[in-house]
């Protein structure tokens, strides 16, 4: 129990790494929290530094993710019920970080690596939605609220147990939570594109 204690703090710094910031910082020189949409994550790291920035941010976010739930899962303790307190660690780690004054990213590439430890096959698929919503809309944030949403139904599909489904909902309403800037923006856009086609 005292081993997991301490995983689930270790989690939580891990989880607290904000590669947002740090790549960012080594490309351009840039506060990322300060600058763009203000936000710790690949969206604003994509359009503020660069798309190779952005890209490596997504992938540092993904692995940190997967990284801290393999290990758990291997050396910890594979039981799900004790996985899903390194799962919520890791991600309030990601989303309010120590080091960026409890501010962070909105959770969409960390928990894309969590799932990919845990139910590989339903987050391809959710990754795919991601990727059709986001090429036919044009908006990131509306792909990663629809993509969240899907992976609890997907996890249906696939007949996950009760548990891994529960998590993933909660997960899709804490990813919700943080986008609510961007459901405001999207309304908004929507509003005025109906209006000028009146």
């Amino acid at each position: 129990m005292f081993i997991l204690i301490i995983y689930i703090i270790l989690s939580y710094v891990v989880g607290s790494i904000p590669f947002a910031y740090i790549i960012s910082k080594l490309f351009k020189d840039i506060d990322i929290s300060i600058t763009g949409s203000k936000n710790i994550g690949t969206t604003n790291v994509f359009r503020t530094v660069g798309k190779l920035a952005g890209i490596l941010t997504f992938f540092a976010d993904v692995f940190k993710g997967w990284l801290v739930i393999e290990i758990a899962k291997h050396y910890i303790n594979s039981s799900f019920d004790y996985l899903i307190f390194i799962i919520f660690a890791t991600l309030i780690g990601h989303i309010y970080s120590v080091f960026m004054r409890f501010k962070g990213g909105k959770g969409v590439a960390t928990s894309l690596g969590i799932f990919m430890s845990l139910s590989y096959i339903p987050v391809l698929f959710s990754v795919i939605i991601f990727t059709f919503i986001v090429l036919i809309s044009g908006y990131v944030s509306l792909g990663s609220i629809v993509a969240s949403i899907s992976l609890p139904i997907l996890l249906i599909i696939f007949k996950y147990n009760l548990s891994y489904i529960t998590v993933s909902f909660i997960v899709a309403c804490i990813i919700i939570f943080k986008h609510k800037s961007n459901i405001k923006q999207l309304k908004n856009n929507l509003y005025r594109k109906n209006k000028t086609e009146r």
